[in-house]
């Protein structure tokens, strides 16, 4: 987020070998389209019946990089469209494949633009896993990585996300830590507040909305379309513990928002 200029289109149709060997058959660059402010591209001269693949750029021509060890952003599946289709794409295969498509292109705008923030908490008891907020592996990842407080911390606990660019959130969206497994967690955040802010500082206060027991499927905490630069998650009250410890805790936090112009 917000260091996506462009997006290069590829043809890599197979001529000379069995499959995409570059060393065989090198991709055709077919031309190249800015990024909106919103992460959205429209492209009506791709060729039908043909496999294409994208590859995002930043203002210096890079490819940039995705967070943790995930590479670059580059398309890596084959895409293509019959004749005259509308083909629309939300995302890459990590997660997004099981996405159900959006009705319209404004609608696709609006997706979780959380793990394109920087995470801050108010304490730890393991500061690796404080990206765990952000990371979308909510039911998926470990149970020891999801951001705990320090032990003994359960009052005035918070985190934040903080996004580059100004993003304008529709709603924020709360898990619990999920019960049990190797942490024996009965770890139950029984009421939290979402403050927005128009500053990276968090310092000026845009809207702010509470929420009582939140669940392990994910609890939303809607707002107006609130342009924001900074979304805080109070714990007002926590319950139950996690390795035997008292701590807050949140197994992760979406952000359901647009990105804007700075």
């Amino acid at each position: 987020m917000g260091s996506a200029a462009t997006l290069r289109f590829f043809l890599d149709q197979q001529r000379t070998s069995t499959g995409s060997f570059p060393n065989l058959d090198w991709p055709i660059l077919l031309g190249e389209l800015p990024v909106s402010p919103a992460g959205t591209i429209r492209n009506d001269q791709v060729p039908a019946n043909l496999p294409l693949f994208e590859q995002l750029r930043d203002a210096a021509g890079n490819v940039p990089l995705l967070p943790g060890d995930n590479g670059g952003a580059h398309v890596a599946g084959m895409n293509f469209g019959r004749p005259g289709e509308h083909v629309r794409c939300v995302g890459c295969h990590a997660g997004h494949s099981m996405m159900p498509v959006p009705p319209s292109e404004a609608e696709a705008a609006w997706t979780n633009l959380a793990p394109g923030a920087v995470v801050s908490v108010s304490s730890s008891r393991d500061p690796r896993y404080n990206g765990g907020v952000n990371d979308r592996r909510v039911m998926k990842g470990p149970i020891f990585a999801y951001w705990t407080s320090a032990p003994g911390q359960t009052t005035g606990q918070w985190v934040q996300l903080t996004f580059p660019v100004p993003v304008t959130v529709r709603s924020v969206r709360l898990y619990n830590p999920r019960r049990g497994d190797e942490a024996n967690s009965s770890l139950q955040v029984e009421s939290a507040t979402v403050v927005l802010y128009a500053d990276t500082g968090a310092t000026q206060e845009l809207a702010r909305s509470s929420v009582g027991r939140i669940t392990t499927q994910g609890t939303d905490v809607p707002f107006d379309e609130v342009r924001i630069r900074a979304v805080r998650v109070l714990i007002d009250r926590m319950s139950g513990t996690y390795y035997g410890m008292r701590v807050a805790s949140l197994a992760e936090v979406e952000v359901i928002a647009r990105a804007e112009a700075p």
